[in-house]
């Protein structure tokens, strides 16, 4: 039983420090990715806490505790300032959005067109878009008659496919020029994105100025604002700050949804986002898996105008 009790410390010890080291995130790129797991810290907290509430392992509940707490009222914070969408007015007519990140080297193009199928989005943002995938998604229905894509080698190609009308662009940020979508609906401005995960020095630069160019565009838009794609960060990370800053709002601001990794629970966390500004949420959903280590989610959403 003792050392049951002194593996039990330390892992609360080592989650407790991992924590405290997130919080150390907008200091450097590797610090901040210990901010993606802290539901992960909350949830093996609680369950080691069972352990020691039903022992009595005093030092582990205290310190169980200051793990739960503290990761839970960082959260808490981040969930307050990435919500604030507003919930649509059910008369009026949502525009229905899917993002998928539908992995370059998956061939499985039959199920994205079922998912289109059985969805029937106004509009489809898809990153990873080798030129593999740009022919199979020419297959899509005939309605979407608007588009803009650019297929790349690797993972950062991306397309836009859409009922309704747009003009757009592709805007190339940082050194690897990195395509970013802007789409002009009339009514709203739609940014399709997809910056690199920053795993290393290099990558961390490169998603920085990604976001900031995102914040930038969003914070000086005259029109409600739609962000979607995969973000490579978490609510919690502070590399998502900025968009926060730019006044953008999450369409699930609970920030956890399972969206990747698809196969690997432990690792759980929700990386693709839809945020709004001046736009009203009616749902969020995280729909079936289509090959692709994430799963595509889907939102419905209402500009509003006149703001």
């Amino acid at each position: 039983m003792r050392v049951l009790r002194r593996v039990t410390f330390i892992i609360l010890l080592v989650l407790l420090a991992c924590s405290g080291i997130g919080l150390l995130g907008g200091l450097n790129w590797f610090l901040d990715l210990f901010n993606s797991f802290r539901p992960q810290a909350v949830c093996v907290a609680a369950l080691l806490m069972i352990y020691a509430v039903y022992f009595r392992w005093r030092s582990c509940i205290a310190v169980g505790l200051v793990v739960i707490v503290l990761n839970g009222s960082l959260m808490a914070a981040r969930m307050i300032a990435f919500g604030g969408a507003e919930e649509a007015d059910q008369a009026a007519k949502p525009v229905k959005l899917i993002s998928a990140n539908v992995l370059a080297s998956n061939s499985q193009w039959s199920s994205v067109m079922n998912l289109v199928a059985r969805e029937r989005p106004d509009i489809i943002v898809v990153v990873e878009v080798t030129h593999e995938w740009a022919d199979a998604l020419k297959l899509l229905p005939k309605d979407y008659t608007h588009s803009l894509v650019e297929a790349r080698f690797g993972v950062f190609g991306m397309a836009a496919y859409s009922r309704l009308p747009f003009t757009g662009h592709v805007l190339r940020v940082g050194a690897r020029e990195l395509p970013l979508f802007y789409m002009d609906f009339g009514s709203f401005v739609l940014m399709a994105a997809h910056p690199p995960p920053p795993v290393t020095n290099e990558l961390a630069t490169e998603h920085r100025l990604y976001i900031e160019e995102i914040a930038d565009r969003a914070r000086h838009a005259a029109k409600p604002v739609i962000v979607a794609g995969d973000f490579n960060g978490t609510l919690w990370n502070n590399s998502m700050r900025p968009l926060n800053k730019a006044g953008l709002r999450s369409s699930h601001p609970s920030g956890l949804a399972w969206t990747w990794p698809t196969g690997f629970a432990p690792f759980a966390m929700q990386i693709d986002h839809v945020l709004v500004r001046d736009a009203a949420v009616r749902d969020f959903r995280v729909l079936m898996d289509i090959g692709s280590d994430h799963r595509p989610i889907r939102t419905s959403f209402v500009p509003l105008t006149g703001r």
